[in-house]
């Protein structure tokens, strides 16, 4: 088991970079063009502050949602169609599950540390800040991120344990 562990992980690494840059990407050009967009992520105090969403801003979530969702589908599934060939066997539980939770959880913490603390509170760049929604956030809100990173790696854990548990069972 441990000698399919190192290339597992080195695997399941460099598609969450690669993940993670695709994914960074996408939610910062979001945020440049309508960081309302992203009001549903907001800490509640500022959700309320700035009250409903526009019905524009709806429209423009739903069609990012749509590439974004292709990626987070298509990079998992390529990394996955790969992993014989990387570790020279077929799929086992634990090959899947460590490829996904590693794949994840990179990009889990590039978007709690790159993205929420060091440019959504820390840097909070003229578009974002300039924003109606930026102009609602006082001070810096560094747990709120936080806790949303540990309800993510929670999800996380659970979406790489079932498609490995499923992975397992059909292969």
């Amino acid at each position: 088991m441990f000698s399919l562990l190192v290339p597992t992980i080195i695997h399941g690494l460099i598609y969450g970079v690669l993940l993670s840059a695709v994914l960074s990407g996408l939610i910062l050009w979001s945020l440049w063009f309508n960081p309302e967009m992203w009001l549903h992520d907001a800490p509640r105090a500022v959700q309320e502050k700035y009250g409903p969403i526009s019905a524009k801003s709806k429209r423009q979530r739903t069609l990012f949602v749509i590439p974004f969702f292709l990626v987070v589908i298509a990079l998992p599934w390529l990394a996955l169609q790969q992993l014989p060939q990387v570790t020279g066997q077929p799929y086992t539980f634990q090959t899947v599950f460590i490829t996904l939770l590693v794949m994840f959880m990179t990009f889990n913490v590039v978007d709690l540390l790159l993205i929420d603390w060091l440019i959504v509170e820390t840097w909070r760049p003229g578009f974002l800040r300039h924003s109606r929604l930026g102009q609602l956030m006082e001070g810096h809100d560094y747990w709120f991120h936080f806790v949303g990173f540990c309800k993510g790696s929670l999800g996380l854990s659970l979406v790489s344990l079932l498609v490995a548990g499923i992975l397992a069972a059909i292969s």
